[in-house]
């Protein structure tokens, strides 16, 4: 396992009677979500503690029990039994504590760890005085000091409504804006098998470490991205790469891909080397490339993958970093939709993520040319439109392809004027537009301001109105 973090300047701000009444609490009685959301293992300043916390945590996250012999049971597992005190030492600490004193303790371990990280930033910065930034050290400060619970409570942040009327300050960027990707995000990228979804989430990648633009989207500047990938031996990946790269606008270190991994998010030891590559390499964006390669559960069932996108989701938060998972949508035959309903396995995948796009893969018969779709839905913004793509075989490239759709109101003009005076209910129309890849709200607004311009006619009935193409209204027989 690796080397936990240490206290590089040995600042003695430390309380090791409240570690142990915090952890003895959590392994009496589990431990408070309260009290995991507050502490993370660094804030903990003896190392054995660390490993103890961790091991709680990572138990308590997979809905395991976190009694001493649970606990002793995944130490000895990976050999950090001694590491931690030893079997005997966590049958001391259910000696200790109460949990009615465990909050009150947890916020003590917090106030140390956040006065030792106060002391090693000021010491950073007068030992790099000439290069250092004094609004970079207030701000990191002021980051440290808001982790603090105010008054021992837990650290809620409430607003009253009056707050957000008066707020005008400016939104943080999105990494990909039109909300399509948002900092410490989990987007999901769902398509068939051999569909080209490892291929468009490294173009994603490279985007994002060049701060270049992907398809319609900008990117709000460049970040560190961390590729996990299964399926892709060196060389393959080294052919690809070389197709791709633009060695002029990459700069090394932004980009970093591993060779073919097969970590297990609900495996203890797994995640902790996952955190630990994140924190080593500075991430600031992580793409798993396949999900399935990266648990151990069964991918239809809810609750155990409920427990793995709860994991996922820990990670971001935890260390601000933003997810990409690469996931297989449903075999041919059982899609019913275009959306993230059609990714394979448990529900609470979708249901997780900030944004899910799907991939889908046509072959003209008579010609066989391939062309590809993307399809979106987002929780923090406006569905684009379906986008058609394709790629660029030198380059490795999925590229918007021109015209793919047609204009909407000339569709639906050509539409209605197809059926003459016979008309057509809204929601047929809305349904058949959503056939072409039109997105449901879109073309709402749209048939609402044809009819404000009389393009379009309406009976306006409450429940489906029918519509009409203008020329075509005065023909019904009655």
């Amino acid at each position: 396992m690796e080397e936990l973090y240490e206290n590089q300047l040995n600042l003695n701000d430390q309380s090791p009677e409240s570690e142990q009444t915090v952890l003895g609490a959590a392994l009496i009685e589990g431990p408070d979500k309260e009290i995991v959301a507050m502490l993370h293992y660094k804030d903990f300043y003896s190392e054995k503690h660390q490993y103890i916390w961790r091991s709680i945590c990572y138990q308590y996250n997979n809905g395991n029990p976190t009694d001493v012999p649970s606990v002793i049971d995944v130490l000895k597992q990976y050999n950090l039994l001694e590491h931690s005190g030893g079997a005997y030492y966590l049958t001391e600490l259910i000696d200790i504590p109460t949990a009615a004193t465990a909050k009150y303790h947890a916020r003590r371990v917090k106030e140390c760890a956040v006065i030792r990280k106060t002391k090693e930033l000021a010491y950073r910065f007068v030992s790099q005085s000439q290069t250092s930034d004094i609004s970079e050290l207030r701000t990191e400060i002021d980051t440290l000091i808001q982790e603090m619970p105010a008054n021992g409570a837990i650290p809620i942040k409430l607003w009253d409504v009056l707050d957000y009327v008066d707020d005008d300050s400016p939104e943080p960027k999105m990494i990909l804006d039109e909300g399509i990707f948002p900092e410490r995000g989990v987007l999901i990228l769902g398509g068939q098998p051999k569909t080209g979804k490892s291929l468009v989430s490294m173009n994603i990648a490279m985007a994002i470490a060049t701060g270049d633009k992907w398809l319609d989207f900008d990117v709000s500047h460049e970040r560190k991205v961390l590729i996990l990938q299964a399926e892709n031996s060196y060389y393959n990946m080294r052919r690809r790469i070389k197709c791709m790269v633009d060695q002029q606008s990459l700069t090394r270190g932004m980009l970093t891909i591993s060779d073919p991994a097969s970590l297990k998010i609900n495996d203890h030891k797994d995640f902790c080397l996952l955190e630990d590559l994140i924190d080593e390499h500075e991430s600031e964006v992580l793409i798993i490339d396949p999900l399935v390669y990266f648990h151990s559960v069964d991918e239809n069932d809810n609750a155990a993958m409920g427990m793995i996108m709860e994991q996922l989701r820990n990670l971001a938060n935890n260390h601000n970093v933003a997810i990409i998972i690469v996931h297989h949508a449903k075999k041919a035959g059982m899609v019913d939709s275009t959306g993230g309903s059609n990714l394979r396995g448990a529900s609470s995948v979708f249901g997780s993520v900030d944004t899910a796009i799907i991939l889908s893969r046509d072959v003209n018969a008579e010609t066989d040319e391939v062309t590809y779709n993307l399809d979106f839905e987002l929780r923090n913004g406006e569905n684009p439109e379906r986008m058609y793509l394709s790629l660029d075989q030198d380059t490795l490239q999925m590229n918007l392809t021109q015209g793919a759709l047609p204009d909407l109101s000339t569709w639906l003009i050509n539409t209605l004027n197809n059926i003459q005076n016979a008309g057509m209910d809204q929601k047929m129309v809305v349904s058949m537009a959503e056939e072409e890849g039109f997105k449901a709200a879109t073309v709402k607004r749209k048939i609402n301001k044809l009819i404000e311009e009389e393009t379009v006619k309406t009976d306006n009935a409450k429940r489906n109105r029918r519509l009409w193409y203008h020329p075509h209204f005065n023909d019904i027989p009655y």
